[in-house]
């Protein structure tokens, strides 16, 4: 008993809480600049996510709630206007690469990895247990405005891997 409590004051003392969250936009960091598609949303009418040129009334879906669900996991809540019960949380699906949203974050694919890269923008790595090299990383489509899950996060590979947090 005395060990779990000397590690829970540790853990309190360093600033970890699995609970914490906080309000982000993630403004993806392709390398074709787009103004009609920069921001991850969710769609919670159909729980389609794609990319929206802002966070305003009209993609209320580009808010996210970060939600940590351990020292190296997160998970994004959508805070779409419409409050959908169905389409809540942000879902990688590995094996295929699709990106929507679940009702609940018991999916894996709800469960992400925040990877800081060296140019100062992020990485999320998706968490999902059908573990498929082909899709690993949330990439934004800067072209089209999609969004799915890439192979890797090198800028030159799969630059819509790269995000910026803006709170």
């Amino acid at each position: 008993m005395k060990k779990i409590s000397f590690l829970l004051a540790a853990i309190t003392t360093i600033g970890f809480n699995a609970n914490a969250q906080e309000r982000v936009k993630l403004l993806c960091q392709g390398n074709f600049h787009n103004p009609k598609y920069q921001y991850l949303n969710g769609v919670t009418t159909n729980g389609v996510v794609n990319l929206a040129p802002e966070a305003d009334r009209a993609h209320s879906g580009a808010w996210w709630e970060k939600v940590r669900l351990g020292r190296d996991e997160v998970a994004f809540r959508c805070l779409g206007s419409y409050n959908n019960p169905r389409y809540v949380y942000l879902n990688g699906q590995t094996g295929n690469g699709a990106v929507n949203l679940v009702a609940d974050t018991q999916p894996s694919g709800t469960h992400w990895r925040e990877i800081h890269l060296h140019d100062g923008t992020v990485a999320f790595e998706c968490l999902g247990s059908d573990h498929n090299p082909a899709h690993i990383y949330l990439n934004g489509l800067t072209v089209p405005g999609g969004v799915n899950l890439a192979a890797d996060k090198r800028e030159n590979d799969a630059s819509g891997t790269h995000w910026t947090i803006e709170r």
